[in-house]
């Protein structure tokens, strides 16, 4: 069995963006799961609270990339936003990130 893509969301907010944030989240979490494509892992900030990352994972990050591309475009709040899906290892020399348009 493959190891599991990791499916990374950067972006950027104002700080006043929180709680969106936090409903974009809910959004996110609700359409993996109702499609079970993958899985949440969270979100992280930055110490200024204007950068973060949505972090999930899956056996095909291509089927998370199509489950949540839709939920974030309509998330006009975020800015700069990029996707990426990983996949292989440093260790064995095999990793690969692939970058996909929002």
């Amino acid at each position: 069995m493959d190891k599991p893509q990791s499916l990374t969301v950067k972006f950027k907010f104002r700080n006043e963006d929180l709680e969106r944030i936090d409903q974009l989240e809910e959004n996110l979490e609700n359409a993996i799961s109702y499609r079970n494509v993958g899985k949440y892992e969270g979100y992280e900030l930055n110490n200024t609270q204007d950068t973060g990352v949505f972090i999930m994972s899956a056996a095909d990050g291509n089927q998370l990339y199509k489950t949540i591309r839709p939920i974030l475009q309509e998330s006009d709040f975020l800015q700069e936003i990029r996707i990426e899906v990983t996949s292989g290892s440093v260790e064995e020399g095999t990793l690969e990130v692939i970058e996909y348009p929002v």
